[in-house]
């Protein structure tokens, strides 16, 4: 995978402080598109991953839970029960 490629990266948060999450939850609302609450798609390099891992390191304390994982080209997915995105919107 090249440095400046976009690939997707599925990014998890989880913690305690209301004000923190807030936080949170604005800058990837910006980055990426929410799938589930607390959950993003994201689209980025891993450049691109590398900053903006840092600027959420910025907004988070120790006991907070943070995550992001690389999705492989072709991975699988399946979802069961009501859907929170509309139809049109395909995760890559």
């Amino acid at each position: 995978m090249s440095e400046h490629a976009q690939t997707s990266w599925l990014v998890t948060y989880d913690m305690r402080c209301p004000r923190r999450l807030a936080r949170v939850f604005r800058l990837l609302k910006g980055e990426g598109l929410a799938v589930q609450y607390s959950v993003f798609s994201v689209q980025a390099s891993p450049v691109e991953m590398d900053a903006l891992m840092e600027r959420l390191t910025k907004l988070i304390e120790p006991d907070d839970d943070l995550r992001a994982y690389h999705l492989p080209e072709r991975h699988w997915q399946a979802s069961l029960g009501q859907p929170k995105m509309p139809a049109d919107v395909w995760l890559a």
